[in-house]
């Protein structure tokens, strides 16, 4: 009998350095997406599916310049007009004053601003993560492309206890510059209700903002 305690207590003290049951392995853990994006790093959209992955990415972790580098730049406005093709039902909302760049800028400034810590806090997805792209005409398909009706989901937590789901359909067009470094960005962006749930579109979101916000 005493011999066998001294080798029970080794098997044990054994298996506690080999198992801790309080220690949590990192390389298990699946990590969320770093909202404020300090240590994140985006790829230069030389290919299309970039675009869409650093749009995600910059509204989840809300960096604005990183969102408006996934649209077209100022100063190629020459070769496409930024639209923004707003759900039919706000039509008139938008016909005497057409969405521009600085419009998505100061919408996109204005929902991620607070004073409530790391809020609001946004979570946003394609709910087909197929987005397919396709050339806009039979010989644009190394500079013009065009995505697939595509539904999306922006949850927008405003507090611990407040949070709003916004949905619906969008669709893209996007080019590649002619210029070095030959990024593709986007320069239309349609987005339709479903379910005429109208107040739930990103629309609705963008029109909000520019309403109550003086420019």
């Amino acid at each position: 009998m005493k011999i066998l305690i001294p080798y029970i207590l080794f098997v044990f003290l054994l298996t506690l350095q080999c198992t801790n049951p309080f220690t949590t392995r990192s390389d298990q853990v699946q990590k969320p997406d770093n909202q404020n994006g300090s240590n994140t790093s985006y790829d230069p959209a030389i290919n299309p599916d970039l675009v869409f992955t650093n749009l995600r990415k910059s509204i989840n972790q809300k960096k604005i310049e990183e969102y408006m580098r996934c649209l077209i730049p100022e100063q190629n406005q020459n070769e496409h007009q930024y639209i923004f093709d707003a759900d039919p039902y706000f039509k008139d909302e938008f016909s005497t004053r057409p969405w521009t760049l600085s419009d998505e800028r100061n919408y996109f400034t204005q929902l991620i601003l607070s004073g409530k810590n790391d809020y609001p806090l946004l979570s946003f997805e394609f709910a087909d993560s197929n987005l397919s792209l396709r050339p806009i005409t039979p010989t644009s398909v190394n500079d013009s492309l065009e995505s697939s009706s595509v539904p999306y989901k922006l949850r927008v937590t405003y507090t611990p206890d407040s949070s709003v789901v916004y949905q619906g359909q969008c669709r893209f067009k996007i080019f590649k510059l002619t210029a070095p470094p030959e990024t593709w960005h986007i320069y239309y962006w349609q987005d339709l209700a479903v379910n005429q749930m109208y107040d739930k579109t990103w629309t609705f979101l963008k029109l909000y903002f520019r309403k109550t916000t003086k420019q």
